[in-house]
């Protein structure tokens, strides 16, 4: 195992994520997401779309702060989860 992976793993175990030793891959969670002021939608982190902008406009910062304390976060997890509900995917939370 290349040393870099085993700290990602160590990172990412810290964060509260699931690791995949054999990809390489990390699982994200709902918990997680919200850490980032980001929606939870089809099993990923998704930054919503005015997100882009506020960044754009007020800096990472500025911008993030202004997402979390919207209700586009909330408005784009619930289309994504309507949108998984519709095709029949397994919903996690």
């Amino acid at each position: 195992m290349v040393k870099g992976a085993i700290h990602d793993q160590v990172s990412l175990e810290k964060e509260g994520l699931d690791y995949d030793i054999t990809d390489g891959s990390c699982k994200v969670n709902r918990k997680y997401c919200y850490s980032k002021c980001l929606a939870y939608c089809n099993g990923d982190c998704f930054q919503p779309p005015d997100s882009w902008t506020y960044e754009f406009l007020l800096g990472a910062t500025a911008g993030r702060a202004l997402t979390c304390a919207s209700a586009t976060r909330a408005l784009t997890e619930a289309a994504c989860l309507a949108d998984d509900a519709s095709k029949g995917r397994k919903i996690t939370y």
